[in-house]
Formats: structure tokens, sequence, C-alpha cells
């Protein structure tokens, strides 16, 4: 009778052991999920920041180009304006800064 006793003693203890290891895994698991979640929202958070600060970065970075090729134009016109108004001293300063080039790199 005893033995029977404990036997059902050490089965009731197995069984809420059991009980108990499963509730510590369902919590853990519960609680890892929980953390997953809570990581990825920030991954995503991150994400987009970084989206939007690349975007910004582009829409600087072009209209940068786009002043300088604004720039570029406004001096080749003026270039052009001054050679038509001045051909002949154009023609002059042309030759000379390509005869001072010749000399450089005959050197």
């Amino acid at each position: 009778m005893y033995q029977s006793k404990d036997k059902k003693n050490a089965e009731k203890h197995l069984d809420n052991a059991g009980n108990e290891l499963r509730n510590a895994k369902d919590s853990a698991v519960s609680a890892a999920k929980g953390e997953a979640s809570r990581l990825q929202d920030r991954a995503e958070e991150k994400v987009r920041d970084l989206r939007a600060t690349a975007r910004e970065a582009g829409e600087k970075v072009s209209s940068f180009l786009n002043e300088r090729r604004d720039d570029a134009q406004h001096v080749r016109e003026k270039a052009e304006t001054t050679i038509r108004s001045n051909p002949l001293a154009s023609a002059a300063a042309a030759f000379a800064v390509g005869a001072i080039i010749s000399r450089l790199f005959k050197r």
C-alpha cells in the first residue's frame, strides 16, 4: 500500500513538474515573441529613418548639382558673350594660352 501511495505521489509530482515546465516554456516563448516583435518594430523604424535621411540627402545633392549646372551655364554664357564682343582679344588670349601650354609640355 505504501508503494502504491508513494508511486501516486511521485506521479503527481512528475505531472506537476511537467506542467510547470510547459508553463515555463510557454512563458519563455511568449516573452521571446514579444521581444522579437519589439526588435522588429525598432528595426522597421530605423529603416524608415534611414530611408528618410537618404531621401533628404538625395534631394540636397540634386539641388546642389542643379545649382552647379546653372552656375556652369551662366559662366558659359558669359564667356560666349565676352568672346563675341571681343573676338580679336579672345583669339589672342587663346593663342597665348595655347603657346604657354605647348612650352610647358615641351619641357
